[in-house]
């Protein structure tokens, strides 16, 4: 037989003012469950935890309850004890939370309080008898990283993990690294070149300073950096530790035999817009996408081009093969990182003439013609005619916190405005330049000085944003019509060029990568982050990671810190070359499993994949270990039942509950899930605060709200529940994402099936909870317990 051993608290004594321990050790020898009862007052101490060794030992014990307070506290300390002593802790203990589920929270009900921990201690013997061991398991982790986006962000991270000694390959679909920042000329808040890159290496070990030019940044010829350039993901399978990625890399049909005659692009017949410099120049479909890229050679744009040959005919080295291939790449990598950057959102949706009027420009293209080595050699320029304009109105939130566009702000657009504005003044005070806006936002160390010294050179903020702009053919003027919302005055400004600070938006094919690798994303299309606030960088996806503007807009040294972050996240797996946990994760019976995909479908985590028969059909589903977070929203959801916990099994809650229900004596009985994150934190605050609720409700642990089947409810009801609550973490906060919605969801469908059953809906209801609103759940318990008053018991025929 299996001896259980049951230690009870008293807690230097404060138990015992409030419950009868000599009784409930007398009932608990009654029941016969327990081979040995040791009482102790400091059974979390040292001496006592040594007592619990010591008896687990001289008895032999193969289980053990321990009475006394919150498992959130002290879980962890007696789990180590039961497993020095070789027994599982997940088959081997269970804690009753005396403390802030009886003692202090029914001080005033000595008899109830008493009866009450009888109740709960049946309970967890219950438990116990249906635990199983659960082991550890080992899950290596290849130390390589695939970066996906060689903008800064990319780069940056790249630099990090190459730095701290691990294997990289930066995939870029575009020909050459370098992103977006390359385009911006001069960028704040150092008001210096772009071009400038943080040095590999550690400042004052290594030669040289702590930034350096992009092309002699040295990220071209790192040993432990691989740069695939036209290249795109196009498969991802696996979990932490082995991603399995398929790539494409795309013919650059130019190879490193290219000198940089440029005899090619002279006898090229072929001119496009060039996209590096937003159209406002032109380039061949032979060409190198800038002065300073990596590859530094040229490329050829197989969508313009003609295939004459006439490049082949003059190159000198032989670098250029008209014949080269598509290549795939099947690679392996323990994490990866994305990086895949921003773009403008498409202005020609806007009323203000981007594609009618062409001295209608972006920021962006304002700072190519900024930048020194830009089309017009940092002059700013017309396009329309190629003379300096007398006159700039830049339009602040073009497409930004506009519900029929893009809602959010996008962060970054007053300080390029500003940027670019005293760029101007200083270099030619003449000019005009009005800034429309709605608000100014210049936050960041010294950010605030640039709207100050914008202002001293004579740049004219209007607060307002334009309705419309029209081009004025008869003075060869834009005209700009806009209301000045502090005075109320309608505004109309002659403009000879316009620059709109455009929202910025995830750039494109994002979301068919996120998709791929099974990662979640926001309303707006920016990465899903697990936990914005202590886990700004990692996704859903264990071992998947997010840095720079694929996660929300943001300037480049807040991307430089990012990425920081999401390297030292990366590195800190795969380090440990191996990731150990415990397999608390769900298990799938596949001679069960009928392949309906739901639990592929409703998985937060994109923990579970369908399986591959021999003859190719689809197979039952498999559970990546590594991925799962155990949340056991699967669970609940598979309609055939085919997956199931080990911890927090079916089994085991319903002969809890059971336990709970025929052995309490209150008249009424109410069954509370609670998720082990906020919910339970909330019933541990009643407790701490001494806050008295009716001792008819009883609590019963989940590891999430989304593990709540409706069977197990109407099981709940059936055995003797007057009344369930559902209490979880707060929607948009909860820990495992989507559990707090399905669990409401459930909720609210189990409801309507009450009605059809003549059932009041009432008896069964839904709360949300942060942590620390105690509030919410003392009033949930009094609400519920005040309907039943109302409503009366339960009759099941």
């Amino acid at each position: 037989m299996t001896k259980i051993g049951l230690m009870l608290c008293d807690c230097f004594g404060q138990f015992a003012e409030v419950i009868d321990l000599d009784s409930i050790e007398q009932s608990m020898r009654d029941s016969g469950k327990f081979s040995v009862i040791l009482r102790k007052d400091d059974l979390c101490m040292a001496s006592g935890l040594e007592a619990i060794k010591q008896m687990i030992t001289e008895h032999n014990l193969d289980k053990i309850v321990i009475a006394a307070c919150s498992p959130k506290v002290y879980e962890p300390t007696f789990r180590k004890v039961v497993e020095e002593l070789g027994l599982n802790k997940y088959s081997s203990l269970v804690i009753v939370n005396l403390e802030n589920q009886v003692v202090r929270v029914h001080r005033e009900m000595p008899k109830e309080a008493t009866e009450k921990a009888k109740t709960l201690i049946l309970a967890a013997v219950a438990k116990l008898e249906k635990a199983e061991s659960i082991e550890k398991i080992r899950i290596p982790i290849q130390p390589t990283t695939l970066i996906i986006g060689g903008g800064i962000a990319g780069e940056t991270a790249a630099q990090e993990l190459t730095d701290l000694g691990f294997n990289v390959t930066l995939v870029e679909r575009r020909p050459s690294i370098g992103g977006r920042m390359l385009q911006l000329g001069t960028v704040y808040p150092t008001d210096d070149c772009s071009l400038c890159v943080r040095s590999s290496g550690y400042v004052g070990y290594d030669v040289g300073g702590p930034r350096r030019c992009f092309y002699r940044g040295g990220l071209g010829t790192l040993d432990k950096l691989e740069i695939l350039t036209n290249t795109e993901v196009k498969d991802v399978k696996g979990q932490i530790g082995n991603f399995k990625v398929s790539l494409e890399k795309k013919p650059r049909y130019v190879n490193e035999r290219c000198i940089n005659c440029h005899k090619c692009a002279e006898v090229c017949p072929v001119e496009v817009d060039n996209d590096f410099d937003f159209n406002l120049t032109k380039r061949k479909a032979i060409y190198r996408p800038f002065p300073q890229s990596i590859p530094p050679y040229y490329v050829l744009d197989p969508d313009t081009c003609i295939w004459c040959g006439k490049c082949v005919e003059v190159c000198p080295t032989n670098a250029i093969d008209l014949q080269e291939k598509s290549k795939t790449l099947e690679k392996t990598f323990g994490t990866v990182i994305m990086a895949t950057g921003f773009e403008e959102y498409d202005a020609k949706k806007l009323n203000y003439g981007y594609g009618m009027f062409p001295d209608v420009v972006t920021q962006l293209q304002l700072a190519r013609m900024l930048d020194p080595t830009g089309p017009s050699f940092g002059e700013p320029y017309r396009p329309s005619n190629q003379q300096m304009p007398q006159k700039i109105v830049m339009i602040q939130c073009a497409g930004s916190r506009d519900e029929a566009h893009v809602p959010y702000c996008s962060n970054v657009c007053c300080m390029i405005a500003l940027k670019h504005s005293i760029m101007i003044k200083e270099k030619h005070p003449e000019i005009d330049i009005t800034i429309c806006y709605m608000d100014i936002r210049p936050v960041g160390k010294n950010y605030e000085e640039y709207y100050r010294k914008a202002r001293e050179l004579g740049v004219v903020f209007l607060r307002g944003k334009p309705s419309y702009v029209v081009d004025d053919q008869r003075t060869e003027k834009i005209l700009v019509e806009v209301e000045n919302t502090l005075t109320g005055e309608f505004n109309i400004l002659e403009a000879d060029l316009i620059a709109l600070s455009m929202a910025m938006v995830p750039s494109k094919g994002s979301a068919e990568l996120a998709k791929m690798l099974g990662v979640e994303l926001d309303d707006y299309g920016f990465i899903q982050l697990l936990d914005p606030k202590v886990r700004p960088v990692e996704t859903n996806v264990a071992g998947i990671f997010a840095t720079g503007c694929t996660i929300t807009p943001m300037d480049i040294p807040t991307t430089m810190a990012y990425s920081g972050t999401a390297s030292i996240r990366a590195a800190k797996l795969m380090l440990a070359r191996e990731m150990e946990k415990d397999k608390v994760t769900a298990w799938v019976d596949q001679e069960i499993c009928s392949t309906c995909r739901v639990c592929e479908q409703v998985c937060p985590f994109s923990a579970i994949e369908m399986g591959v028969k021999e003859d190719g059909e689809l197979g039952p589903a498999e559970v990546l270990d590594a991925k799962c977070y155990a949340c056991g929203l699967c669970v609940s959801a598979c309609p055939s039942a085919a997956i199931s916990f080990k911890f927090y099994s079916e089994e085991q809650l319903k002969a809890e509950i059971n336990s709970l229900l025929h052995n309490s004596g209150t008249e009424k009985k109410v069954i509370a899930f609670l998720c082990d994150e906020c919910a339970y934190g909330t019933a541990d605050e009643a407790g701490f605060l001494d806050l008295q609720y009716d001792p008819s409700v009883y609590l019963v642990r989940v590891p999430c709200i989304s593990r709540v089947d409706p069977q197990l409810v109407l099981s709940a009801l059936q055995e003797g529940a007057d009344g369930v609550l559902v209490i979880g973490c707060l929607k948009e906060r909860c820990h495992f994402l989507k559990g707090s919605e399905v669990g409401d969801l459930r909720v609210n469908l189990l409801q309507l099936l009450l009605n059809q059953m003549g059932i009041n809906e009432e008896r069964v209801k839904m709360y949300f909870v942060d942590c620390a609103e105690v509030n919410v759940f003392t009033r949930a318990v009094e609400e519920m317990t005040k309907t039943l008053e109302n409503i009366g018991k339960l009759q099941i025929q």
